[in-house]
């Protein structure tokens, strides 16, 4: 955007300019030519150029004038326009965000080196996550394990999140269990989704997690 400002910007300095440019030639060029067809006594002729410099300066200086005030009206305008999409952007996130941490489904945002960079409420429980930890969880460092197996611990590559970056493609429906300090294992369903930026590279990837745990072919948890 702020190169298609600096295009359109460009041209119309470069015309006043020029239409300034011009407008001054044609008047040192001519206006005294003019002048001395109506003054032929040298000392009103100097009086006469001396008025005849200041009425260019005051009209130039109006002209100017003029140009600035329009062009600082469509610069309000604009900035105007700018904030007001802000604002509505800012409620739009907020909006969303409510609705993200509303959403009965675990959701995180995850950053190519496992940092979490989002996860709702429900990913926060389901997961063991602090809300307001000094520094942001690695989904990659908790305690996974492959499909069922609670014996068997799942490289990191191996994890739905990680393979999207690898791969850039969506992951669906994978089993994965995830061992708690703080409770049983927990097995979970996975699915995970690439996030692409304007040169359709994986930043981020967005993963959601469903609790199967008891559910019909998903382990029963140990008791504590």
């Amino acid at each position: 955007m702020e190169n298609r400002q600096q295009t359109s910007f460009m041209p119309r300095s470069l015309l006043v300019s020029l239409i300034y440019l011009a407008l001054a030639a044609v008047w040192i060029s001519f206006s005294d030519a003019v002048l001395e067809l109506f003054v032929e006594d040298a000392g009103r002729m100097a009086v006469s150029q001396t008025y005849k410099g200041w009425f260019f300066v005051l009209v130039t200086a109006l002209l100017l004038f003029l140009l600035l005030r329009r062009q600082e009206s469509r610069t309000k305008r604009y900035v105007d326009g700018l904030l007001t999409g802000r604002e509505a952007l800012q409620v739009e996130s907020a909006s969303m965000r409510a609705i993200l941490e509303a959403c009965p489904v675990a959701i995180v945002v995850v950053e190519p080196s496992g940092i979490i960079a989002f996860a709702n409420r429900r990913a926060g429980e389901l997961l063991g996550l602090q809300r307001n930890a000094p520094e942001p969880a690695n989904l990659l460092d908790l305690n996974w394990r492959a499909g069922r197996h609670r014996e068997t611990e799942s490289p990191a590559d191996e994890h739905p999140a990680r393979k999207v970056f690898l791969e850039g493609q969506s992951v669906r429906q994978v089993r994965q269990t995830l061992v708690r300090q703080d409770g049983p294992p927990l097995e979970l369903l996975v699915d995970a989704a690439p996030i692409r930026d304007e040169k359709r590279q994986v930043s981020r990837v967005v993963c959601t997690f469903r609790d199967i745990t008891g559910q019909p072919g998903a382990p029963v948890p140990a008791s504590a």
